[in-house]
Parts: C-alpha cells; sequence; structure tokens
C-alpha cells in the first residue's frame, strides 16, 4: 500500500520497487500516471444587511478552508447601491426591496480554481430625518411676514405650515403671525 500527500496540481509518474531478499529476486513495477487536478472553493454569505439610503452595512461573504488564501472580492451592477470590493461595506443610494445585488467572488491560484461567484439581494430602506430648525427671533403682532427655515438630511425643502391657523399662518418658507401668543408650527 502506498498514499500520495501533498502533491501539487499536475501529473506524477509512481513506479514501485522492491529489493530483492534471500528469497526473492528484485522488481520494478510499470509508471502509473497520478493526475492532481485543482480542488474546488465554495463561498457563502452571511445574512443580507438592511441599508437605509445614505447608510451603510457590511456584507460577508466566507470561504471554506481550505482555500486559495486570495481575498474575497465584492461588486455591484446596482445603482441603488454601491460596495467596497475589499471590505465589503455597503452604502445605501435608493429605496427599494432587494434592489442592491451583490457578488462576491474569490479568485483561485496553481492549487484551487477560482470560487464560483454568489449573489445576495439586500434592501435599501428609507433614511429616518430630523429636521433642525434655525434660529427662530421673537417677533411683535402686527409684523410683516418674516422667514424661517430649517434644515433637512435629505437636503429637501423644508415647508412650514401653523397648526393654528388663527395663531398665524405660513407658506412656504414665511410666517405671519396672526394673534399674539406662541405659534405651533410643523
Amino acid at each position: 500500500t502506498y498514499s500520495t500527500t501533498l502533491l501539487g496540481v499536475g501529473t506524477h509518474s509512481i513506479s514501485a520497487q522492491y529489493n530483492s531478499d534471500a528469497n526473492y529476486g528484485g522488481a520494478v513495477s510499470s509508471t502509473l500516471a497520478q493526475v492532481v487536478g485543482q480542488a474546488s472553493q465554495f463561498l457563502t454569505f452571511d445574512p443580507a444587511p438592511i441599508v437605509t439610503v445614505g447608510g451603510t452595512g457590511t456584507v460577508l461573504a466566507t470561504s471554506a478552508n481550505p482555500n486559495s488564501g486570495n481575498p474575497i472580492q465584492y461588486s455591484t451592477l446596482s445603482t441603488d447601491c454601491s460596495v467596497n470590493s475589499s471590505s465589503g461595506v455597503v452604502t445605501g443610494i435608493q429605496v427599494g426591496t432587494n434592489n442592491c445585488t451583490i457578488t462576491a467572488s474569490q479568485a483561485g491560484n496553481a492549487n484551487y480554481s477560482a470560487a464560483t461567484n454568489i449573489n445576495q439581494s439586500s434592501t435599501v430602506a428609507k433614511a429616518s430625518q430630523t429636521i433642525a430648525f434655525g434660529a427662530l427671533r421673537q417677533v411683535t403682532f402686527g409684523v410683516a411676514p418674516f422667514v424661517v427655515s430649517a434644515i433637512a438630511p435629505s437636503g429637501f425643502t423644508v415647508i412650514f405650515a401653523s397648526t393654528t391657523a388663527s395663531l398665524g399662518t405660513g407658506r412656504g418658507t414665511t410666517a405671519s403671525v396672526c394673534a399674539g401668543g406662541p405659534v405651533p408650527v410643523r
């Protein structure tokens, strides 16, 4: 019995030799060809992250051991997200369900064939916003309409309206006081 271990990819010639002893003469077997092919690599993904618009999450693919030792690379053809090719950090760009497909790949080497690419779909969800009001100045009843301001992380224009029209009104970014007292604005 003979076993071969740690043979690299390629064709290896193997023969057996028996040296003579007191009862038998020496012998050499015919040569056999041992063909060693590349081993396969297999990738799997951890559960997909849900990413928000402008937010990030990380996809993680792993390669079964043993493997080529080459890094796993990430890519996407989606315009709804982007992915860092080496870290797997995904950035959401546009809202959608399963609209961000990430591909993981791993190159081979002399002993391992390239892994079959695998895909994973993620959802890009709406981002939450907190609107920040600009400084409000104290105004006097009867003063001309004045400008109010606020900033939203989305960059969209914030539109103001009074929740109590008898106290004040708002149109776009302009407010007016209609009576004395605090004017609730939304």
